[in-house]
């Protein structure tokens, strides 16, 4: 659950990345979920932000029980982020 809370953090700041597998499928997701906050929510409804934020988590946890991508492609993502950001680095178990 930590990943999630640090992933919705970068959010509103991630740049796009060239990524392959699972990353890309990570990306796509993000660049959704974001999509959704800048266009679909009026900034003012929260349930509409919680609605939006537990479909993008479902999403995340479906992908992964898929085997579509794995914690390490959410790790190395946020790793990245926090490399191009310049956030201080996180470090994963």
């Amino acid at each position: 659950m930590k990943l999630f809370s640090v992933l919705l953090a970068f959010v509103f700041s991630f740049s796009a990345m060239a990524q392959v597998g699972g990353k890309s499928l990570v990306k796509d997701l993000v660049n959704e979920y974001q999509y959704d906050l800048t266009v679909g929510w009026d900034q003012k409804d929260q349930e509409v932000l919680k609605s939006l934020y537990a479909d993008f988590q479902n999403k995340i946890l479906d992908a992964m029980k898929e085997g579509q991508i794995t914690e390490h492609d959410l790790a190395d993502l946020i790793r990245a982020w926090c490399a191009l950001t310049g956030a201080p680095k996180l470090h994963f178990s």
